[in-house]
């Protein structure tokens, strides 16, 4: 049973609701009182509230759902592994007083660049899951398909016109900048090729 479908639903089964209440790991105690309840609009009540909190915040409880989902449970592990990898490059690089400005800037950078291709991707995904139920159908674990040199050329002929289109439009400045990237990455491979 799934915590998000079972509160969105408005006939929701008693049965169900005590299988999730046992699968969080709710107090025995809250559970008997439900149980004892059932049948009574008060039951249902008290299972919806404290079902919303676990599905709101409690991290140790999110950690039980979570694993319970394969591809979320990757993606947690993926974030989890480069938040860990970028708090040792803050712990042992950027608090030594006696590293040179060089090494700074090159572990700030590292530490900008997990956050911005791992861990904010990730984390916007399983925030979606927390508020739907289901990840994104493209998320930071979905394999990326093979582009043809054919995509590549049709790709790179759009991008060139983007920038010379929008190239004196201030308010597709950050825009521009990523199409550059992306047309110098393309131009790249194909020249390879």
């Amino acid at each position: 049973m799934q915590l998000h479908k079972w509160l969105s639903d408005e006939n929701r089964s008693f049965d169900d609701g005590l299988i999730l209440l046992r699968e969080f790991r709710i107090s025995d105690v809250k559970i008997n009182t439900v149980i004892s309840l059932k049948g009574t609009k008060t039951a249902v009540r008290k299972m919806i509230e404290w079902l919303t909190l676990v599905s709101m915040n409690k991290p140790a409880v999110k950690q039980i759902y979570y694993s319970k989902n394969a591809e979320v449970k990757a993606l947690d592990d993926t974030w989890r592994r480069s938040y860990k990898t970028a708090h040792h490059i803050h712990q042992t690089v950027l608090k030594n007083e006696k590293a040179s400005e060089a090494i700074l800037g090159e572990a700030a950078l590292k530490i900008l660049d997990l956050f911005e291709k791992e861990v904010d991707p990730i984390w916007k995904d399983l925030k979606e899951f927390d508020s739907t139920g289901k990840l994104p159908e493209l998320h930071f674990n979905t394999p990326k398909k093979e582009t043809s040199i054919q995509d590549k050329i049709k790709r790179l002929n759009n991008l060139r016109t983007y920038i010379s289109k929008f190239s004196k439009n201030i308010a597709k400045s950050d825009d521009i900048i990523k199409w550059k990237a992306e047309r110098d990455q393309l131009q790249n491979e194909l020249d390879v090729i």
